[in-house]
């Protein structure tokens, strides 16, 4: 046994002595970039080039997202014209950018606009009051009368609530505004959230969590998430972030080619006269809203609100989203400085939504889609419906029109619990319609361990390579492959591994590399696709993902102590894949770990 590791280490150590050397002449500046980087590193959106670009988002249609942008930040603009108005990165950065070209020729209004970097990685650090201040949110300032508005996503206001708490004196003078809220407490933005769900006008927005979450706060990003705040040589405080933070806390791709991308082309459509009108008109309902609502004309209020509900020649559900918004925000914010008035959906002929949709409650599909009727609202009748071929056709209808997430769950379930061949047929349909949102929830709930459909799983990660949905591949590892893999799923793990290198998807190896191959008992052989992670990683040139299968305590290093040969190939192939992407630091710790088991084992 002794003779055999010595083997091992001198064949390891001659391997990196060879690889090392091969970079030994590196120049500094070819080495790996810092690991750290400041917010600040992200372009001015007036500094990138505007271009016409072809986005695919995953989850989200990009054009209809560039509309919602222009229509959200012409809300903002009239609603608030008061505010200091404050977009948190990175999840609202893209508002702030579109807020900043309408504002562009208006360079007082401008400086009312902000980029504020606090998200819940850094809003502990020491140094996050100093950094405030810096952006202009301080005791001082609001002693002088100032008034804020932080936007955000979603969904329940965890980072403007922590910083009202530090000024407790003055949140009289705070307000928020969110995309999507889950509390009572702040208003969400229902015109914004029809970008991805048709029917947000109608429900309530607490309920399109799920659609904000997958499509919109994992859209690519510059940088990492921020982590803490640090002074500059500037005298400027940064919020600072690792270099690939994002695919190691799994809150959004990092891709900053595809991120200037997603700028570029914003900046295109923002400033078209396609863009510009846009604007003008979305802007000019809401400040005739605001002038009536100032002036407490309610009167006045209601026959607008009530005669633009009935023009048919504007976009209904985005008129009525409008005004539901518009109402929320009244109920809950000081629109007015402090100029209170009823208001009530039921005043303009709307109907009040404050309940989230129950999960046996199938109200927006039946009031969305009468002609559907009657549809099972049990899992028994489910199962009977699914199983019954005369329905295709409605189940055809259902997977064309319906979004509701509560009902897929249920259905997808059952079909993940049937063996009929009706519903292997539905499960073929159901992946067939090359939807961005149906084929995250069938990956999400139709494979029940330890009775996985093996070719079931592989039509589905060939369908999301398709239709470029890295969500499915994220959600596949997540809820297939961890804990229990077995002999059967290794090619299945295999075909993940390339399908994430297709889409240029970072986050799914990443989380393969430190949960899957972090499982220290495994019941198949999964040299296949450890080193096919391996070659991924390095054509990638993402030392992340090495790094996590480089771990002292990471399974692959464990195993070469348990299981020898057989684990010898796969960390070969790492020390030789840490040595091309120059990482020495790490191949230090990878021949110590080495190092440490032969002598462990003597």
């Amino acid at each position: 046994m002794r003779s055999y590791w010595i083997k091992v280490f001198a064949i390891l150590n001659l391997t990196f002595t060879l690889q090392v050397a091969a970079t030994k002449n590196l120049q500094e500046d070819e080495l790996p970039p810092d690991e750290e980087e400041s917010y600040d590193s992200r372009p001015d959106i007036i500094s990138v080039r505007a271009t016409q670009h072809k986005i695919n988002l995953t989850n989200a249609d990009w054009q209809k997202l560039k509309y919602a942008h222009v229509e959200t930040v012409a809300m903002l603009l009239a609603l608030y014209p008061d505010r200091e108005i404050y977009f948190l990165a990175r999840d609202a950065e893209l508002f702030y950018d579109t807020a900043k070209l309408i504002l562009k020729n208006d360079t007082l209004r401008q400086k009312k606009i902000h980029l504020l970097n606090v998200s819940r990685a850094n809003m502990l650090d020491p140094n996050l009051v100093e950094y405030l201040k810096q952006e202009g949110i301080s005791t001082t300032a609001f002693a002088g009368g100032t008034k804020v508005l932080f936007v955000d996503t979603g969904f329940k206001g965890t980072i403007p609530e922590y910083i009202s708490r530090k000024f407790s004196q003055y949140k009289s003078q705070i307000e928020v505004q969110l995309m999507c809220s889950t509390d009572s407490m702040y208003p969400s933005t229902r015109s914004f959230l029809i970008a991805f769900r048709p029917e947000a006008f109608y429900g309530h927005p607490g309920d399109m969590r799920q659609s904000v979450l997958s499509a919109y706060e994992y859209i690519t990003h510059f940088t990492g998430s921020s982590t803490k705040f640090e002074l500059g040589k500037d005298k400027k405080w940064h919020a600072m972030s690792a270099t690939e933070s994002s695919y190691i806390n799994n809150s959004g791709k990092v891709d900053k080619i595809e991120a200037q991308k997603l700028m570029e082309d914003l900046r295109f459509f923002v400033e078209s006269q396609e863009g510009k009108d846009l604007y003008q008109n979305i802007s000019n309902i809401w400040k005739k809203i605001y002038q009536l609502g100032k002036s407490e004309n309610k009167a006045g209020l209601i026959n607008y609100l009530t005669q633009i509900l009935r023009d048919k020649s504007k976009d209904g559900m985005l008129i009525e989203a409008i005004v539901k918004d518009f109402i929320n925000a009244l109920q809950i914010n000081d629109i007015f400085g402090g100029r209170k008035f009823s208001f009530s959906p039921s005043d303009v002929g709307l109907e009040e939504t404050t309940q989230f949709y129950d999960p046996g409650n199938l109200k927006i599909i039946k009031n969305l889609h009468p002609n559907l009727l009657p549809i099972p609202t049990s899992n028994q009748e489910l199962s009977n419906f699914i199983n019954n071929p005369e329905n295709e056709e409605t189940i055809k209808q259902l997977l064309n029109l319906v979004v509701d997430d509560f009902f897929w769950k249920n259905f997808f379930s059952i079909l993940g619990n049937m063996a009929s061949d009706q519903s292997r047929k539905v499960i073929a349909m159901a992946i067939d319609q090359n939807s961005k949102y149906i084929l995250p929830l069938i990956a999400k709930n139709i494979f029940v361990q330890p009775n996985i459909k093996i070719d079931i799983l592989n039509a589905i990660i060939s369908k999301a390579i398709q239709i470029q949905s890295m969500a499915t591949l994220r959600i596949i590892a997540e809820g297939v492959f961890y804990p229990n893999i077995t002999e059967e799923m290794v090619p299945s793990l295999v075909n993940l591994i390339n399908a994430a290198f297709e889409l240029n998807d970072h986050v799914t190896p990443i989380y393969l590399a430190s949960k899957v191959f972090s499982m220290r008992e495994q019941d198949a052989n999964l040299n296949a696709p450890l080193i096919k992670l391996i070659e991924v990683a390095v054509k990638m040139k993402k030392r992340t993902i090495l790094q996590s299968l480089s771990s002292p305590k990471s399974s692959l290093l464990l195993q070469l102590k348990t299981k020898g040969l057989q684990a010898f190939e796969p960390v070969v192939i790492l020390v030789k894949g840490l040595a091309s992407l120059g990482d020495r630091s790490t191949l230090a710790t990878v021949i110590q770990s080495i190092a440490d088991l032969r002598l462990n084992s003597n």
